[in-house]
């Protein structure tokens, strides 16, 4: 009974890798059925092609990493990220290679051009192996330290809180990534150039997000520094129907906020005004300090949305939910529709 049970096990944690796999290696065709006019035979190569670049990346990862995340648990933060990077990168160019020398052995690719597919390939397959690679680890790392914790027993209500919200800022990042990525992906061929900026607007994004792993509270200069860099990448996707103004009161800019809290409620924004009207909208991000505590408000001019009909687990719940682990009572959200403009509101200690 138990070898059957861990029969099973076995088979459902592979069917989910190759699952996530395979979604991942989706993206390109995502994208083509977004931003192209794409046949249906060339949707379905993109498709096939995409799954077979990442499942011959990401299995490797999968074996490799959580083994070297173990090992490396006592390092120091640029040992464990060197070491990581190294092995992310190593699984992308092995695996790109042998996704490659399959499609010429299958006619898809002339072995003439093996060398130039290659390079294009291995450029995507870095950018998205060692990103969403590097916040898997960052979380798995924080999901092993917090176990640590959990065993001494002095620090057993502490590591509770934390737990909590580690599990709520793990489901945090990768949908934050996903737009990223989605944005910079639109770009690959129409603008190389462009492409590249945006590439360095995402290290910046990234190396926030690896750096705030471990802490409950960062700068608001800091996080409003990746709002801007968060909005200016998805102005290269929206364009002129994406206009934002960032607007910080006195005394406000050391203040702590937990991380991508306010990129969500600017995301939030983005997703029910500037995509859902034809001419866009815009965005008014504002902070200033009401008593001894602070307030940021995120306002838009598009149609709004009902605050009660909010998805439990996505973008605004999560972060009110962060809000009462962090602070308690003394961290709240709110939303409201007042001269035609939807605001939304986080106040913090």
């Amino acid at each position: 009974m138990n070898a059957d049970l861990s029969t099973q096990s076995i088979l459902k944690t592979w069917l989910r890798v190759l699952a996530v796999n395979t979604l991942l290696g989706w993206i390109p065709a995502l994208l083509a059925v977004m931003f192209t006019k794409t046949s249906w035979p060339a949707l379905r190569e993109t498709a096939l092609t995409g799954a077979l670049y990442s499942n011959l990346i990401g299995i490797p990862c999968w074996l490799i990493l959580p083994g070297l995340l173990e090992r490396a648990a006592g390092w120091s933060w640029r040992a464990r990220s060197a070491a990581t990077i190294g092995v992310l990168a190593g699984c992308a160019i092995a695996g790109c290679a042998a996704a490659n020398l399959i499609l010429v052995a299958a006619g898809v690719v002339p072995i003439g051009q093996f060398f130039k597919v290659m390079g294009w390939t291995l450029r995507f397959c870095l950018l998205i192996t060692v990103t969403y690679g590097l916040l898997t680890s960052a979380m798995s790392t924080l999901e092993y330290k917090l176990r640590q914790k959990e065993a001494s027993e002095a620090e057993a209500r502490k590591t509770a809180a934390e737990a909590r919200f580690a599990s709520l800022e793990s489901r945090v990042h990768p949908h934050f990534l996903f737009n990223t990525l989605n944005s910079i992906s639109a770009l690959v061929r129409e603008d190389p150039a462009m492409a590249e900026q945006m590439i360095d607007r995402l290290s910046a994004l990234l190396r926030f997000s690896l750096d705030s792993e471990l802490a409950g509270l960062v700068p608001l200069r800091e996080e409003l520094r990746i709002v801007q860099d968060y909005l200016e990448i998805e102005r290269v996707r929206f364009g002129d129907r994406l206009r934002f103004v960032i607007e910080t009161g006195a005394g406000t800019e050391g203040r702590g906020v937990p991380p991508l809290s306010v990129q969500t409620l600017v995301e939030n924004s983005v997703k029910y005004a500037v995509g859902t009207k034809r001419e866009g909208a815009e965005i008014h991000v504002r902070t200033w300090l009401e008593g001894d505590r602070l307030k940021v408000e995120v306002s838009d001019d598009g149609p709004g949305f009902d605050p009660a009909l909010r998805k439990p687990g996505h973008g605004l719940d999560l972060l009110e939910r962060r809000l009462t682990a962090l602070f308690g009572p003394a961290g709240t959200l709110s939303a409201r529709q007042a001269d035609g403009r939807m605001f939304v509101e986080m106040l913090v200690a």
